[in-house]
């Protein structure tokens, strides 16, 4: 298969299949991605940029694993979670 870059022209044709995210380390720049190749009658699905490495980290560890704030200070100190 070959890929190749869309021209602005066929994109005009395209309006409102792609949607621009951004992710926190480059909030000034657009990432262009699909909407969803189908669309249900009535309703409407939001595209959401896709988590940074280790942005959960916290959330799994104290929330979901019930490790304390000290325990997951010290994972950060020994370099185990980011």
């Amino acid at each position: 298969m070959i890929f190749r870059t869309l021209k602005p022209e066929t994109i005009l044709k395209l309006p409102n299949h792609y949607h621009q995210v951004q992710q926190p380390v480059a909030p000034n720049v657009d990432i262009p991605v699909d909407r969803e190749g189908a669309r249900w009658v009535g309703m409407d699905l939001t595209l959401t940029r896709a988590p940074m490495l280790g942005e959960h980290n916290q959330l799994v560890v104290q929330e979901i694993l019930g490790k304390t704030d000290e325990e997951f200070a010290m994972l950060l100190a020994n370099e185990i979670v980011a």
